[in-house]
């Protein structure tokens, strides 16, 4: 029989398991050796709210409804009170929630840290309020440029090409000058000294895409909760936007076409390199944007079909589209292909993979400064005026409406969108062929 001290030494090394102890036992449901999620899957609504106990601490909540929550449940080392932390909601995909094996593994880093004497939740409270203290810190330095660094990095489901513009303006005009303050003290009175600087500079356009800019980076910062502050709301561009009006004439459409045509073997350098003046020809046959064309790659150009297929991913309607490749159009793409660099009909300089977005402006600005620039007939044009010109020349040459605005993929009104399915991709081939043959006549096959 075994002695007094014997019998105290066994309990005492019984209960010093928290999962044996008889108060750690009390009211507690009857453990299940394993979890499967067949078994979670099984535990049913009974309309009141029940625990379902299972390995070593780990559990699963029943609530009215059918809501599981895996929960661990533990002796406190620090108080040695009996506790409950929950793991999170049960899903078997694990997209809305934790999984069998995801709830497990928890359960056992939880189960470590009780087995080396740390409190899971109390950690699980004190990391809670590190980060709070940490994300306080971070709103009060959080300056103009650490704000939009955030934004350019988890913008989501915006264009490549509009990313870009707002990167440029924000990068180029707006981080200098802004970019130290802090986000929460940037005042409208800055705002407004900063855009009227730009302007004073013969820069107004450049300060309207700032101010665009920049409200787009607090719009989404009131969107995701960083900010509640948005000091650019209620101001107003400071330069009026202008409509262009500018389009060529047919006398300065002959001289253009001439210039791009100038040879490269006479006493001095032509107004435009090959490259540019490929481009420029282009735009005007085509009258497509100058992206769509700053950005077209040989995959889908087939010259032997004579079709140019222009993906959505570029356009600015986010549609694709087909147009024939004129007879005009043909030899300038057969000489490039024989000359191709890489898979873009426009290669840049050095690493560049093709033209940039300031590409055509900085050409047609040296070709008006220079003294080979032609006597035109109204003030000087960019390559956004070529697109204009080619519009009004189909106008002139009886093309209906509809088709001239499908043919610079304009996007049609979204009711004649819906009920009128039909392509028109014959009607704006033909529109395109109608305007080769008038270029044609114009320049008399230069």
């Amino acid at each position: 029989m075994p002695s007094a001290s014997n019998v105290v030494q066994h309990k005492r090394a019984r209960y010093s398991n928290p999962y044996s102890h008889p108060v750690a036992l009390v009211n507690m449901p009857r453990i299940s050796p394993d979890i499967t999620d067949v078994a979670v899957r099984k535990l049913s609504d009974t309309g009141k709210r029940y625990d379902k106990r299972f390995r070593k601490g780990l559990e699963v909540r029943v609530y009215p409804g059918g809501t599981k929550v895996f929960q661990f449940v533990y002796q406190s080392p620090l108080t040695r009170k009996r506790r409950r932390m929950s793991l999170g909601t049960y899903d078997k995909a694990g997209k809305a929630g934790l999984t069998v094996a995801e709830a497990s593994a928890m359960a056992d880093e939880a189960r470590k840290m009780v087995m080396s004497g740390q409190d899971p939740q109390h950690a699980r409270e004190a990391e809670q309020e590190r980060l709070l203290k940490q994300f306080a810190e971070e709103q009060n330095s959080l300056t103009v440029a650490k704000l939009v660094d955030q934004y350019l990095s988890n913008k989501k489901g915006i264009k490549e090409k509009t990313l870009s513009g707002y990167e440029g303006s924000l990068r180029l005009y707006v981080l200098p000058a802004l970019g130290a303050v802090k986000a929460e003290e940037l005042t409208q009175r800055q705002i407004r000294n900063f855009l009227y600087e730009l302007v004073n500079d013969d820069m107004g356009k450049r300060a309207n895409e700032s101010l665009k800019a920049l409200k787009v980076v607090y719009s989404w910062a009131n969107e995701s909760g960083m900010l509640e502050y948005h000091p650019v709301l209620g101001i107003k561009k400071p330069v009026p936007a202008e409509s262009r009006d500018r389009i060529l004439s047919e006398r300065e459409i002959v001289l253009l076409w001439r210039s791009l045509s100038a040879p490269t073997n006479q006493g001095s350098p032509p107004p435009f390199t090959d490259d540019i003046s490929d481009a420029l020809k282009l735009l005007l046959l085509t009258g497509q944007r100058s992206g769509e064309i700053r950005l077209a790659q040989w995959e889908n150009i087939d010259l032997q079909s004579r079709v140019w297929t222009i993906p959505k991913e570029i356009t600015k309607t986010g549609k694709g589209y087909a147009i024939p490749i004129t007879p005009l159009a043909a030899p300038i793409l057969e000489k490039r292909e024989a000359c191709r660099r890489n898979e873009y009909l426009f290669p840049g300089r050095g690493d560049v993979p093709h033209f940039g977005r300031t590409t055509f402006s900085h050409a047609v600005r040296r070709w008006h400064n220079s003294d080979q620039s032609p006597n035109f007939d109204q003030p000087k044009w960019n390559a956004h005026d070529l697109r204009r010109t080619l519009r009004t020349q189909l106008a002139k040459l009886g093309i209906d409406n509809t088709i001239a605005e499908l043919t610079i993929n304009h996007s049609q009104e979204s009711l004649v969108q819906v009920y009128n399915r039909h392509t028109y991709e014959a009607e704006v081939a033909a529109a395109l062929m109608k305007w080769d043959a008038r270029l044609t006549q114009l320049i008399g096959a230069t």
